[in-house]
């Protein structure tokens, strides 16, 4: 018996679409959504504050096992929600250097936090379709675009999946 390999990877991308949907709670609590930028996650004398991200109909075809996912941000200066409930995963981010305004690389871009979605995805009552919200908490600071950036290059999820044979299907084992 072998096992056929499932297909190979899809990227799939969604954008924050609205101003509702990113924005900063400071220490205190005070919640910003209507700033051009996003501290992450230092923002001066406020100190540490949380980045909320959320992100609409994010869909995956049934049987898709994701393989990478990762925040996308556009950076807006160089060298610089709460009640919901939270996976007890979680992925250490030593961001890069952001020297250049408005670039959006490989500096900008978290490592894979398919181990968060993940454990959103079999979270009982999630659906396909679903929003989803991510929260950035930490120490040390990068300034990304918001969505009312002027610039207009809100953050990005990047999604890489790939599509298995559903398991009890003809086309999952083939003999030789």
């Amino acid at each position: 018996v072998t096992y056929l390999l499932p297909t190979s990877g899809t990227v799939s991308t969604l954008t924050i679409n609205s101003g509702l949907n990113d924005g900063e709670e400071s220490a205190v609590g005070i919640l910003i959504r209507d700033d051009s930028d996003l501290e992450l996650v230092n923002d001066g004398a406020a100190g540490n504050q949380l980045v909320g991200l959320r992100f609409e109909n994010l869909t995956l075809p049934p049987g898709a096992i994701l393989e990478n996912a990762a925040l996308q941000f556009a950076a807006d200066e160089v060298n610089h929600f709460t009640n919901r409930v939270k996976t007890t995963a979680s992925i250490p981010w030593d961001g890069q250097v952001w020297n250049i305004i408005g670039e959006q690389s490989r500096a900008q871009l978290t490592p894979n936090i398919a181990p968060i979605l993940n454990e959103v995805f079999n979270l009982p009552g999630w659906v396909n379709g679903n929003a989803i919200s991510l929260f950035i908490t930490g120490t040390g600071r990068r300034t990304a675009d918001s969505f009312e950036d002027a610039a207009a290059k809100p953050a990005k999820l990047v999604l890489t999946y790939i599509l298995e044979p559903h398991p009890h299907s003809y086309e999952k084992w083939s003999t030789s």
